[in-house]
């Protein structure tokens, strides 16, 4: 097989983060390469739904009008979709207006922790009821305090959204220990900066300052989704084939560190927009941490699934709380791929047991994460089949399209 050219979606990560800074910004941002994604989709029409405006360019490029603050719509329903980060960003968004408004989400958004979001949001004054599909806020008197005592144990994303809609008035956060995936932060905080000014955030420690102000407008290109890359850096370790990307790949996203693990780990060789598959290491002696680049379990399971030592695996348990428990999809994954997992408390080792696993229909319990590594687990293994492959749309729309050119 020669080299395969794959085009990736925008980063989701930055296409989200990107869209709501510039709905708050001040003047018409223009942001190209935005992803597609069913996540993104949501934001952006809840977005537009409490009045920012949103154009589409000739030349691909999307302008988006900022409001200059808070969007002043009488919106009085959201729905959101499946998408973790899109609830999480519009929660405090929602709860600084003075306005009652119905937030709908998907079954499995709701059944992921958002309880410690929730509860900050109503110890300072916001009215934040949970129901069976959604939220019903109102946050007339929202008042956070500087500092206020921000939970980051189980999602950075709570963070995240408290800070790009923090307001015109200077604020202060004092996390409640080490935030799981820095990654994503570090993305939050290099965007802000870009809208806001290099002085924007400063640290000390678990202290955070962040100056007052909504930004002005950018003119950003938003790059390659370096969770997509991986599936695909993933599938030419697996075949031994060289894959290229027509775009560069965001080296701010938490799977950025994933990409560099199969390299210095020997199953890849890097180019400056491909990977090459090798002849994989006789053993891998660094163990790879999930909590740095949670979202590449699946992807990087189906990879242990093929190496006879196999991976190690730590810091899973927050890998449970997922749009699946991916920790029983990430057994299953190896199950399917003629592998074994065995896991102690939050470690697990991932290892292949049976060059020839049987015929298996693989079923990604409505997760798109699992159903993209199933699919690139059948280029080796053809018996894998997916059922509903079709919640890869969540993230990346066009994966089968660009998965069938490596067939």
């Amino acid at each position: 097989m020669g080299t395969v050219s794959i085009d990736l979606p925008g980063c989701k990560s930055v296409s989200q983060r990107a869209l709501l800074l510039a709905a708050l910004a001040t003047g018409s941002s223009h942001l190209a390469g935005l992803s597609a994604s069913d996540d993104t989709r949501f934001l952006r029409a809840a977005l537009a739904a409490l009045g920012v405006h949103f154009h589409s360019q000739a030349d691909g490029r999307v302008r988006v009008d900022g409001a200059a603050g808070l969007p002043l719509s009488a919106c009085t329903e959201l729905h959101l979709g499946a998408g973790g980060s899109t609830l999480r960003f519009l929660l405090p968004l929602v709860a600084r207006q003075n306005r009652q408004v119905r937030l709908f989400a998907a079954p499995g958004l709701m059944a992921r922790p958002h309880t410690a979001l929730v509860e900050l949001l109503q110890g300072h004054g916001a009215h934040v009821e949970t129901l069976p599909d959604g939220f019903l806020v109102h946050g007339q008197s929202l008042r956070l305090p500087s500092p206020t005592l921000v939970p980051v144990g189980l999602s950075s994303q709570f963070f995240s959204g408290l800070m790009m809609t923090s307001g015109a008035a200077a604020q202060s956060w004092q996390l409640d220990g080490l935030p799981v995936s820095p990654g994503y932060l570090e993305m939050t905080v290099a965007l802000l900066r870009q809208f806001r000014g290099a002085a924007c955030v400063a640290m000390e420690g678990l202290l955070w300052h962040q100056s007052g102000g909504f930004g002005v407008r950018q003119n950003l290109e938003i790059p390659a989704d370096s969770s997509a890359a991986l599936f695909f850096a993933v599938a030419a370790a697996l075949v031994d084939a060289t894959i290229s990307f027509t775009r560069a790949v965001s080296p701010l996203h938490p799977d950025a560190y994933a990409l560099r693990f199969l390299e210095e780990a020997g199953f890849v060789q890097r180019g400056k927009r491909s990977f090459t598959g090798t002849a994989p290491p006789a053993s891998v002696r660094e163990a790879f941490d999930l909590a740095l680049s949670p979202d590449s379990g699946p992807a990087m399971a189906v990879l242990a699934a093929s190496h006879t030592s196999g991976i190690r695996f730590e810091n899973a348990g927050r890998l449970r709380h997922k749009e699946s428990d991916r920790v029983e999809g990430m057994a299953r994954l190896a199950l399917a791929c003629g592998g074994e997992m065995m896991h102690q408390g939050e470690s697990l080792w991932i290892r292949a047991v049976a060059s020839k696993p049987p015929q298996t229909l693989f079923d990604p319990a409505a997760d798109h994460r699992l159903a993209m590594a199933a699919g690139v687990a059948a280029l080796r293994w053809p018996g894998i089949h997916v059922m509903n492959p079709a919640v890869v749309a969540k993230s990346f729309p066009d994966f089968w399209n660009q998965l069938d050119l490596l067939r």
